[in-house]
């Protein structure tokens, strides 16, 4: 019966382990660890990857169904930012499409005035030449 419990544990560990990839303020996935000392010895909790030396205050207790939702918040927050990026990229990449094809617009029309100031020049030159010889 001891074993059937270990593989219980073990089983109810392993499924612990699987939760979803939380993130800390870097960006970067928060480490899983566990409280040493105090109130909370073993309690399991999420903290900045980079702690101690550039940590940025992440922290997370894994059992807090508050900090759990408070961290799917956190995600969704960072999600809708991107997004939010990336919509007024597309919006820049709009405009700046908008302004070319306008600017395309103007210098096709530049082509055709020149053609006909060269085709004008032609004639003129032409007619001058006919005249010049005759006089």
């Amino acid at each position: 019966m001891s074993s059937r419990s270990n593989f219980e544990a073990h089983s109810s560990s392993s499924n612990f382990t699987r939760m979803k990839q939380v993130f800390c303020k870097h960006n970067v996935g928060a480490v899983l660890r566990t409280v040493k000392k105090g109130k909370n010895v073993g309690r399991k909790f999420y903290g900045c990857a980079y702690w101690p030396e550039n940590d940025c205050g992440y922290f997370v207790f894994v059992d807090d169904k508050f900090s759990e939702t408070n961290s799917q918040n956190q995600g969704l927050r960072r999600e809708r930012r991107c997004c939010k990026c990336e919509d007024e990229q597309i919006e820049s990449v709009k405009l700046e499409n908008r302004m070319l094809k306008k600017e395309v617009a103007e210098l096709k029309l530049d082509v055709k005035r020149l053609v006909i100031v060269i085709i004008v020049f032609c004639v003129v030159f032409v007619f001058y030449s006919m005249f010049k010889n005759h006089i």
